[in-house]
């Protein structure tokens, strides 16, 4: 497995993915590899499970944020992300014995992404106040606001799930969640002989799909093609936390 797999990958047709760097001096660092339809990608769907739509020219493709050799077509969008993370915190909650977690979101800002002549990234936040503010809100309680109960079976082990969540968190890098890191250190009594039985946590749950939109903004250039449809998501980038109730 490669240690440190491209973030971003783009298929073009071949000519333009050998050609690129050539075009205006202009470099997109490691994290985004283009590839040449035509050539690389039999190899790279061998290599790597991939999900959504299938390939085609001009097609972006995200690393995901927590399974090693999977990529997502940029077509599953923002909601593919949210739910993602919304599971990983909900698999939290069951293996560390939850009787039940529940979810409020919070906006939080809106911004656009833009590229410079040399590539760089450059960021402007929206003002949204009011009516507006509510609508954005309103159109993520859907998927995002949740309310779930759990029941414990005779086979739980907290330790072991413990021990697992643990082992999970270095697997894919998740330290930066720290209030997941310190629900599950709480809920560890070997050491201090405590058990906590409620947790508010707040966690930026768009950061890891924000992060991709900044890493691939570089693409949105003459020098490269890339939908006008992906183009308009670098327009509005929301920024949400989402807080977690947890109950034991």
């Amino acid at each position: 497995m490669n240690k440190n797999p491209a973030q971003i990958v783009l298929f073009q047709e071949d000519e333009k993915a050998l050609n690129y760097r050539y075009k205006q001096n202009y470099h997109i660092g490691s994290e985004i590899q283009v590839k040449s339809l035509e050539y690389d990608y039999d190899d790279f769907a061998k290599n790597n499970k991939l999900i959504g739509n299938r390939v085609n020219e001009n097609t972006l493709y995200f690393l995901h944020p927590y399974k090693n050799n999977v990529y997502l077509n940029e077509s599953l969008g923002e909601e593919y992300f949210l739910e993602e993370k919304l599971q990983l915190y909900k698999r939290a909650a069951s293996l560390l014995g939850a009787k039940s977690i529940s979810t409020k979101v919070i906006f939080k800002e809106s911004r656009t992404i833009n590229t410079d002549v040399n590539g760089e990234v450059k960021y402007k936040v929206v003002s949204i106040e009011g009516g507006s503010k509510r609508q954005i809100v309103n159109s993520y309680k859907n998927s995002l606001e949740i309310t779930e109960e759990f029941e414990l079976q005779n086979n739980f082990d907290k330790a072991k799930n413990i021990k697992e969540l643990n082992e999970f968190i270095d697997k894919h890098n998740l330290h930066h969640e720290i209030g997941l890191i310190s629900l599950i250190e709480a809920r560890d009594s070997s050491n201090s002989g405590t058990l906590i039985t409620s947790r508010k946590v707040k966690s930026e749950i768009t950061s890891e799909y924000n992060n991709l939109l900044e890493v691939s903004a570089k693409l949105n250039s003459p020098v490269f093609n890339i939908s006008g449809g992906y183009k308009r998501k670098l327009e509005e980038v929301n920024t949400l936390m989402v807080e977690i109730d947890f109950i034991f």
